[in-house]
Parts: structure tokens; C-alpha cells; sequence
């Protein structure tokens, strides 16, 4: 692992580390939801409520995918780029 040495490498470095970091949000606010949704399924939620909650973690989920897979192609095209820059 080598410290980035152009500017460019720097922006790319740390975007990567706000979308993790952004990840990690998205990713307690999931856990936060599906604690909701156990409390709801014991509470008396109408079935309104309990739609619009499995709404909302449906939504979450998909977004933490999408942040999970953009992590990994980012990730993916560092690795495939580094050797390269080090020749």
C-alpha cells in the first residue's frame, strides 16, 4: 500500500472514503429500521403504518447495495490500476 502521489489520486482516495463512510451511515440507519420493524410487528401498527415501514427498509436496503457494489467497483479499479502505476 503506497500513500497516493498526484492530486487526482488524492480526490479518488477520498471520495472512496466518504462512500465508505456513507456506507456505514446507510448502513445503521438499515438496523435502526428493522428494529423499528421487529417493534412493529409486536405493537398494534395499522397495516398503513407497517407498509410504509417496510417501504422505507426496502429503500434503505437497496441504497446500501447500491453504495456496496459502487464501493467494490471503486475498489476493484484502484487494485486493477495500482500495479500499473508503480512500473
Amino acid at each position: 500500500m503506497r500513500l497516493p502521489e498526484t492530486f487526482t489520486e488524492w480526490v479518488l482516495t477520498g471520495s472512496l472514503a466518504l462512500l465508505f463512510l456513507l456506507f456505514v451511515k446507510a448502513y445503521e440507519i438499515l438496523a435502526v429500521l428493522r428494529r423499528s420493524a421487529a417493534q412493529a410487528r409486536s405493537a398494534s401498527l395499522d397495516s398503513d403504518d407497517r407498509r410504509d415501514l417496510t417501504i422505507a427498509i426496502n429503500q434503505v436496503e437497496g441504497a446500501v447495495n447500491r453504495l456496496e457494489h459502487t464501493i467494490r467497483e471503486i475498489a476493484r479499479a484502484d487494485a486493477l490500476d495500482g500495479p500499473e502505476r508503480g512500473n
